[in-house]
């Protein structure tokens, strides 16, 4: 609810419900119904649901790019993907080029780096990867891993584009000799065992609500980021960079250390680059105002009926 005698104008809605609905299918009937007037959150509405709702009645789509990234997660303190080159292998093996058009469906682009592509520092150019299994098999030869060896690929319950994802990246995978079994798991129970460190291989989400290279890097790379660093990531190199450089106030030496800092991870490949999501919501036709800043969280104070 408004708050009175607040110091701004007065805002055009006194009053905002937020319903809390876990079904996807759910949240694209009322909007059909116009029993809501927009879906928000995460994982709000996948790139699939949305492409269905292209030209419905009375509905319009907002889409921008956004710093959201995606990406197969390594466990890179257990094995095999402790391993550089099995890491090195597995993202010549993602399918790229099919999970964009199938899985994104054009709400995303693809990731070329750890940092999100609207982030100061951003390079897309370092990255040599894309799908290629035969330079993956010579990868995993030189790995010296057995073919065989069981992983498990762990994924969020209702989160769509990731268990479509994964669908894509298993039988990849399974050719370069793993034998990959895909686990759901509520979000709850995926975010426990991330932050534990028990889950070798998963498919993750992050935001960073500061658009800055350093916080990003701290968060998702630093040693000391245990709750965070999903990768169980630590090279004394980048944490170094990251330490010296987060309150630099010298442009050039920032972003010259964020650049050498995405050549570090790139060439360990500590990521599985997938992509970037676009801040797309669905909403009322007649619906306006609605604020998209860099935390993603949208703001209501401005929205207002046409």
């Amino acid at each position: 609810e408004s708050t009175p005698n607040y110091w701004r104008a007065k805002p055009y809605f006194d009053r905002i419900v937020i319903k809390f609905v876990p079904s996807e299918a759910d949240r694209i009937l009322l909007l059909k119904r116009k029993a809501v007037d927009i879906v928000t959150g995460r994982p709000g509405l996948s790139p699939r649901s949305i492409k269905s709702l292209e030209g419905e009645p009375g509905l319009r789509i907002v889409t921008l790019p956004d710093t959201v990234c995606h990406w197969l997660c390594m466990n890179t303190s257990k094995p095999p993907f402790d391993n550089v080159k099995v890491r090195q292998a597995i993202n010549y093996a993602i399918p790229i080029q099919a999970i964009l058009p199938n899985v994104v469906q054009g709400y995303g682009t693809q990731m070329k780096s750890p940092l999100p592509s609207l982030m100061p520092g951003h390079q897309a150019s370092q990255s040599p990867y894309k799908h290629d299994l035969e330079k993956a098999r010579a990868l995993m030869r030189e790995s010296g891993v057995a073919a065989g060896t069981p992983i498990e690929l762990s994924i969020r319950v209702g989160w769509q584009p990731h268990e479509q994802a994964a669908t894509w990246i298993q039988p990849e995978l399974e050719k370069l000799g793993f034998k990959v079994t895909i686990e759901k798991k509520s979000d709850a129970a995926f975010r426990q065992a991330s932050m534990k460190g028990d889950q070798v291989l998963s498919i993750e989400a992050w935001q960073s609500w500061v658009n800055d290279p350093f916080f990003h890097l701290f968060f998702n790379f630093h040693s000391n980021a245990k709750g965070t660093n999903s990768s169980k990531y630590a090279n004394p190199e980048l944490d170094k960079l990251i330490d010296e450089n987060m309150h630099e106030i010298d442009p050039a030496k920032r972003m010259a250390a964020a650049h050498r800092a995405q050549k570090i991870l790139i060439d360990e490949a500590v990521w599985g680059l997938l992509w970037y999501d676009n801040w797309t919501r669905v909403m009322s036709a007649n619906l306006t105002g609605i604020e998209k800043r860099w935390d993603t969280f949208d703001r209501f104070y401005a929205m207002k009926r046409a």
